[in-house]
């Protein structure tokens, strides 16, 4: 018999998933219209300005998605203690928000780049990772989390076939994600104050001070792999064509799909495993394994039926690479149960920063020395590689924690 507390996260993880299931579908709409109506270079050009901005959206996050959740899931019966989180980690985010916005301008200026698509990109991860997802999280509360976000990418995707109708409107496409996520944002903080009974009572510079400590560890584990994810695209942006990058996106997109899928359950878990991380685990680490399994077989056996049917006369291309990437699929899913799924839960956030950035450094250097010799050929492998590191060294520390 199953009990209450595994009845309440499996009926949270589908109504998750049944609502964010707009997550999953909608980059395989988006993607294959763009492709088609702006072309593989102007979508690469587009994914190139995304690779940029996502540099900062990873610095706004800052691990509070972790960190503050797992602090609000351990005290969400003390409505001031809550309270001083929220406040806290929206200020904190804040901050960071305006380190970005200063930030990123001076850089644009400085590349030769178009203006609109950049600052586009820059504030759409802004107002998405201003989004107080954790609150949600931490409250239990995931069929709100899923509305939000399918409001925001419902909008979006509306307001792109209204308005992107030929190649020259690629410039607009960030611009819309953003407005759509600055209206969720805006609905997210109503809800709140409505529904959570959450207000703004923060503990001034002390406590904006406490927010950054106390997630700087998980920041730096979950930044990491930016340096390799992230970079595999920018990298490769500025040494190939954009048509290279459009290929290379493309095929990511099917691959952080499945990926988007993982991190839905790992959310719908972490409250979950958080009260009894020891025995909760291992259930946990069981649903999410068989999952990945079957999504990278599933990958890698039709990934060219797969691309045919999203990208048509391109999906030849794509399906090469797609078949590449597929086994980062898992290693994605082991790295959500073994690393962030687990070693933060577990008081080794340390551990786990050093074993990300390690990781990452590694990538990032080899991105730098091969992509401009080999190009696509180095950025898959580089990415798969360091996945795979990422998921054998975090699945070694959790043996050894459960040696001690």
């Amino acid at each position: 018999m199953m009990d209450q507390a595994k009845r309440r996260v499996v009926k949270n993880m589908f109504s998750l998933l049944s609502l964010k299931g707009v997550d999953v579908l909608v980059p395989l709409v988006v993607t294959p219209y763009l492709v088609r109506v702006v072309g593989l270079e102007k979508f690469g050009l587009i994914a190139f300005s995304l690779s940029f901005a996502a540099y900062f959206g990873a610095l706004i996050n800052y691990g509070f998605n972790i960190t503050a959740a797992r602090d609000i899931a351990r005290c969400r019966e003390s409505g001031e203690e809550v309270s001083r989180i929220y406040s806290n980690t929206m200020a904190a985010i804040g901050i960071l928000s305006v380190f970005t916005l200063l930030l990123s301008s001076m850089l644009i200026a400085l590349m030769n780049v178009d203006e609109w698509l950049f600052f586009g990109a820059v504030f759409l991860v802004i107002f998405q990772s201003s989004l107080p997802v954790w609150m949600f999280v931490g409250h239990e509360r995931m069929t709100l989390v899923a509305v939000l976000g399918a409001f925001s990418k419902v909008v979006y995707v509306f307001s792109l076939f209204a308005l992107v109708q030929s190649e020259d409107d690629y410039i607009y496409v960030n611009a819309l994600y953003a407005a759509s996520a600055l209206l969720t944002l805006i609905l997210s903080m109503v809800l709140v104050k409505l529904l959570l009974k959450v207000n703004f009572s923060g503990g001034g510079v002390k406590g904006v001070k406490s927010s950054f400590k106390s997630g700087f560890s998980v920041f730096v584990m979950q930044v990491s792999p930016v340096l390799y994810n992230n970079s595999s695209t920018f990298i490769l942006g500025l040494v190939a064509a954009p048509a290279a990058v459009g290929v290379y996106s493309a095929a990511m997109r099917v691959v952080e799909v499945c990926i988007t899928l993982g991190r839905l359950i790992a959310n719908a878990f972490l409250p979950y495993v958080a009260v009894d991380m020891r025995s909760r685990h291992g259930y946990f680490a069981k649903l999410m394994l068989l999952i990945g399994g079957v999504a990278t077989l599933m990958t890698f056996v039709f990934s060219e039926f797969i691309s045919t049917l999203l990208y048509s006369t391109e999906g030849a291309q794509v399906a090469i690479w797609l078949e590449w990437l597929s086994p980062s699929i898992l290693f994605g899913f082991f790295y959500l149960v073994y690393g962030v799924g687990y070693m933060p839960l577990a008081g080794q956030e340390k551990a786990a920063a050093k074993i990300s950035l390690t990781v990452s450094l590694v990538g990032l250097l080899m991105l730098l020395v091969f992509v401009p010799m080999f190009y696509l050929m180095a950025v898959v492998l580089v990415l798969v590689g360091s996945r795979f590191l990422l998921a054998v060294i975090s699945y070694c520390y959790y043996r050894k924690s459960l040696l001690v």
